[in-house]
């Protein structure tokens, strides 16, 4: 099963994945409330973010995982939405990065912690 497409090819090495749906307002989330307490919500649009983990990886399928949403600062991705039950293709930019070494036997034999990765649609 494809997980998670990027451009069009299986992003690999993934464990889990979770699919916020955000409402974006004008006034910056700045809602108001009318004078009888009835809230005015000004919602312009909705975007999602994924917040993508992946498997234990080795130096390589770091590299190669990394190089497949490196390559551009936005990128397509095709994702299982379960707020609809369809796939969606949104274009998005990627978060934050960080990697975490578990073990390492000599430089050719290196192991690293499941990364946590924030891909959000612009």
């Amino acid at each position: 099963m494809d997980l998670i497409k990027v451009n069009n090819v299986t992003l690999p090495h993934v464990a889990t994945y979770t699919v916020g749906w955000y409402d974006v307002s004008r006034d910056s989330g700045r809602d108001t409330t009318t004078a009888d307490g009835t809230m005015i919500l000004n919602v312009i649009s909705q975007k999602y973010r994924l917040d993508i983990t992946t498997t234990y990886m080795t130096e390589a399928q770091l590299r190669a995982f990394y190089a497949q949403i490196s390559q551009a600062p936005t990128m397509q991705v095709t994702f299982f939405n379960p707020y609809t039950g369809t796939n969606v293709t949104k274009t998005m930019y990627r978060g934050d990065r960080t990697t975490q070494l578990r073990w390492a036997k000599s430089n050719d034999d290196i192991m690293f912690e499941p990364n946590t990765i924030a891909l959000i649609q612009l």
